[in-house]
């Protein structure tokens, strides 16, 4: 076991994961058989490793936590704190910052309660990461660096102290204290210098010229700027300083005036950094880039680079919303499997219910049988409850991550209309300018030159407008048809409570299937913006047969499709119709005393619109609304209002949806006719 082991070790080591894995799920099986309760936790520490490595996050933090119950059942103390340091970091990387704070938190009191020094150094540096760079809590991270300083100092562990003064001086240059960043700083290059170690001494230099930028005092900067870029050529395996320090460099001859030395620092850094592309670095060092060829009037280059910029942000969200994606599936998947085995006890119960129903029955105990069948049409009622919350879970997480997709686009959008906007500006004073530098003849060749530029951008900034236009409607019908669902949703439930609290259980199991069926249809057709005629108004008819249930069958309704509309290939966008309905029912015909009657008709318009006709012969809407207010019920309807805005969405204009009020022969009050003319396409 521990020969493989050490095997598994030397492979993560070479960066072998895959060899590495193999080796401690092997060792895993040996401590299993050997119950040797110290070594499986080890190893599943180890697997953790490996899963974090491949961003497997979710499967990293599951063996973390196994590692982490084993030891403290063995209470194993110092393994208990550096389970929690481990699982902060994977909690980090999940983006749940909160939560990576409490167990950094608990991991330090853990270690300190065993004398750890450096596992209680390591925890508060970790701490004063989260409060600065995630949880942007700056007092709290300066409080976090002090400690980590002072126990430094207590504990006499003197060579890491030049890190800490770094990192405590970046929090002081956030809070715009710069006496305080100058002077920890300065600290942190003495203590660098003192222990030899030039990665920090780059560091801290590129730092110290960065915040003399700041300070608005380039030459002192340069100063430091360029002995930062020096060292970091010489240092092997940290290119990443290699940029980072051109980068800066660049910044410094920028505000020297030095235009053609700002272009190559800035081009330098962007093509060492080419095989870390898509990182957050590499991100600054290309915006970098884009602005000083902008300050340098290379206008073409500012442009492309600006777009590089707004296609790495992309890239970067991307892979954010996979992590995110991937969390919800786990937490949905949990929830689906403790589902199943309440499903199973409850049908063993189920079952055990059967039997002494029939005992009962051969007993000649009628009342004793007839309540058993009642405890199992409420564990069946149950079951199916359990089942549409597990649904609207599902569908939950889904709009939370639509939400998420529909943020990240806005936000590229409105980037990429500020960097062209200013790059357009910038490039249109410069023409400006030169214009009024030539001659007269020059001058009216390159005004003609302009003239035609602008012509040129202007069309090309028209099309990108209408693109954007375009997504911009696009995702505002898409959250409007994903407010659809809830707003049904929430009706049907208060439905259902209302049968149950009535004891009317035959009927509310009745409806609850009906609407288990439907939901189902929804979530169906909810994952596309267009489905088939034919979908839509089975959808429909299972709502109105749910509606009669409720209402005793006080309507009839009627669907008259016209023979030239080919209903499985013509295409509509989903909910559509039903809100429509529902108004007529609640507030046409509910008021009624007479049986009422909705007819639906529809037909073709043209090649892409249909013509659709929902007629009611309800009391009006003058009399509905006289009826609300006597009733206190000043509410709109919600569902009415979002379709109407999907339509106008669709449509491109509301005007193609009208309500008319009905009369009879002494104009009276004689019902609603809606008409509706909605876009379609072809299947």
């Amino acid at each position: 076991m521990q020969a493989i082991n050490t095997e598994g070790i030397i492979f993560l080591d070479q960066k072998k994961d895959s060899v590495a894995e193999v080796k401690f799920n092997h060792a895993l099986k040996y401590a299993v058989l050997l119950n040797n309760k110290q070594e499986e936790a080890r190893l599943y520490n180890n697997l953790s490793v490996i899963y974090k490595r491949k961003l497997e996050l979710a499967k990293a933090l599951e063996l973390s936590e196994k590692s982490l119950q084993i030891k403290k059942a063995l209470s194993d103390t110092l393994g208990i704190a550096y389970s929690y340091y481990g699982m902060a970091n994977i909690l980090t990387d999940l983006g749940k910052y909160d939560d990576a704070l409490k167990y950094t938190i608990d991991a330090a009191k853990y270690f300190e309660l065993k004398n750890e020094q450096k596992g209680l150094l390591a925890a508060y540096s970790v701490m004063g990461s989260l409060y600065f760079r995630y949880l942007k809590i700056n007092k709290q991270a300066i409080a976090a660096y002090h400690q980590s300083i002072a126990l430094n100092i207590k504990f006499g562990i003197k060579n890491n102290l030049d890190i800490v003064y770094n990192n405590l001086a970046n929090v002081y240059k956030a809070e715009q204290q710069m006496d305080s960043a100058l002077f920890y700083y300065e600290l942190a290059y003495q203590k660098a210098v003192e222990f030899e170690n030039s990665t920090i001494i780059t560091l801290v230099e590129n730092n110290l010229a960065d915040l003399y930028l700041k300070l608005d005092k380039p030459q002192q900067s340069y100063k430091y700027a360029i002995a930062a870029f020096q060292k970091s050529i010489k240092q092997e395996g940290a290119k990443i300083n290699i940029f980072s320090t051109a980068s800066t460099l660049s910044k410094v001859y920028l505000a020297l005036g030095m235009a053609d030395s700002a272009y190559y620092y800035a081009k330098y850094s962007y093509n060492e950094g080419l095989e870390n592309k898509y990182s957050e670095h590499y991100l600054k060092y290309v915006h970098n880039l884009a602005d000083v060829c902008k300050k340098t009037n290379k206008f073409n280059e500012a442009v492309d680079y600006y777009n590089e910029v707004i296609a790495i942000s992309d890239s970067i969200s991307s892979k954010e919303r996979v992590i995110y994606a991937t969390e919800l599936n786990t937490k949905y998947e949990t929830a689906k499997k403790e589902n199943e085995i309440t499903k199973l006890n409850s049908d063993k119960k189920i079952q055990q219910l059967q039997l002494e129903k029939q005992k009962a029955l051969l007993a000649g105990n009628v009342l004793e049988a007839k309540q058993k069948q009642q405890e199992i049409n409420l564990l069946n009622q149950q079951q199916q409850i359990q089942e549409l919350k597990l649904t609207q879970q599902r569908e939950a997480l889904a709009l939370k991550e639509l939400e998420s997709q529909t943020k990240d686009r806005q936000l590229k959008i409105t980037e990429q209309e500020k960097e062209l906007k200013e790059a357009e500006l910038t490039q249109q004073r410069f023409s400006k300018n030169l214009i009024l530098a030539g001659a007269f003849v020059l001058l009216a060749f390159a005004g003609l030159g302009f003239n035609l530029y602008r012509i040129n951008t202007k069309r090309k900034n028209e099309r990108e407008k209408f693109q954007l236009q375009n997504q911009l409607s696009e995702m505002r019908l898409e959250a409007l048809r994903s407010q659809m669902n809830p707003h049904f949703i929430f009706n049907a439930l208060n439905s259902i409570n209302r049968y149950i609290i009535r004891s009317d259980r035959e009927t509310a199991s009745e409806y609850l299937i009906k609407f288990s069926k439907l939901m189902r249809l929804i979530l169906e057709n909810s994952k596309s913006s267009f489905i088939p005629l034919a979908n839509e108004l089975e959808a429909l008819k299972l709502y109105v047969e749910m509606e009669l249930l409720r209402f005793d069958n006080k309507f009839d309704f009627n669907i008259n499709i016209a023979s030239d509309v080919l209903q499985e290939k013509t295409q509509i966008p989903p909910m559509v119709l039903q809100p429509f309905i529902e108004n007529a029912i609640w507030h046409g015909l509910m008021n009624k005393k007479e049986k009422g009657t909705i007819t639906v008709s529809v037909e073709s318009k043209s090649v892409d619109k249909l013509f659709v006709v929902i007629e009611d012969n309800g009391v009006g809407r003058q009399k509905a609304g006289e009826q609300r207010s006597q009733h206190a019920n000043t509410g709109k309807s919600f569902g009415m209002q979002i379709t109407r805005d999907r339509l106008a969405g669709i449509n491109g204009t509301d005007k193609q949806f009208r309500i008319i009020d009905l009369t009879d022969n002494n104009n009276n009050p004689a019902g609603t006719r809606v008409e509706l003319e909605i876009t379609t396409i072809a299947a």
